[in-house]
Parts: C-alpha cells; structure tokens; sequence
C-alpha cells in the first residue's frame, strides 16, 4: 500500500466514523422523544442549579473576605459550603428523576433556609449574599409545592 492509498483508506474511515456518530446521536435523540418531560422545565431542578450558580459565587465572595480578615462572613461561608453540597447532589437527582427526588429535597431544603438566614444580615451590602439568599428562599418555596 502506498502513502496515497493509506491516506485515502484513513480520510474514508474518519469519514465513515463520523457518519456512524452522527446517525447514532440522531437516533439517540429520537429515541429520548418519548420521555414524559419533553424538555419542560423541572423546577426542582433550575431552583437547586441556581443555589449552585449564587452559591458558589457567594462562596468565593465569602472566601475572599474572610483572606482579607472580615470574620463577619464566616457562618455565610459555612452554610454556602453546606448548602453547595446538598444541592449540587439535589440538581443531579432532580435531573435524573429519582424516585426519591421529594423526599430528600424536603430534608436538604433545610440546608437553603440555613444559607437564607445566613446571608440576610449581608445581603444590602453584598450583592452575591442577596442572589444566594434570593435563590435559596426560591429553593424553599419550590420545595414547599411538592
């Protein structure tokens, strides 16, 4: 085989790979169709990727405060980081459908309304405390209707 012909054998099964990766994910897709959800928003779930999104940032504001020797921040920082925990597994539950979804929302609810009150006290001065704690009540109230 010469340079040509393996060049040629190499750009065709590239070629023929991508076809087959391409018809794959269409009938993935196609076959993901019968879900009941049918891309309808989740509550549940957008509430918990929010508290992960304005957690995180209040997290890091927290953190960043607390280097420059403003102790004041240091039970926001602890309940953002507990808060974070629960509900970055909560948005992985939500997404998936687990059958205990409401169950344990209703239990790791508790750690938002702990944020919630933590953030209060800072949130006219810092507008990431206001987000979390935004989002945190928002978590508490989507709970609330399940």
């Amino acid at each position: 085989m010469n340079r040509r012909d393996a060049l040629f054998s190499a750009t065709s099964l590239a070629a023929l790979s991508l076809g087959a990766a391409a018809c794959s994910t269409a009938r993935a897709d196609e076959a993901h169709d019968h879900h009941d959800h049918h891309g309808a928003p989740n509550p549940l779930e957008e509430a918990a990727f929010e508290c992960v999104k304005r957690g995180q940032a209040c997290l890091t504001h927290c953190i960043a405060l607390l280097g420059s020797g403003d102790t004041s921040m240091a039970g926001c920082a602890a309940a953002a980081h507990d808060m974070l925990a629960g509900m970055e597994a909560l948005a992985k539950l939500a997404s998936s459908g687990s059958k205990r979804v409401t169950e344990i929302a209703k239990t790791l609810v508790k750690l938002c309304e702990d944020c919630a009150a933590q953030c209060a006290p800072h949130a006219d001065k810092h507008p990431t405390c206001k987000a979390c704690h935004d989002s945190c009540k928002n978590m508490v109230a989507v709970v609330a209707k399940l």
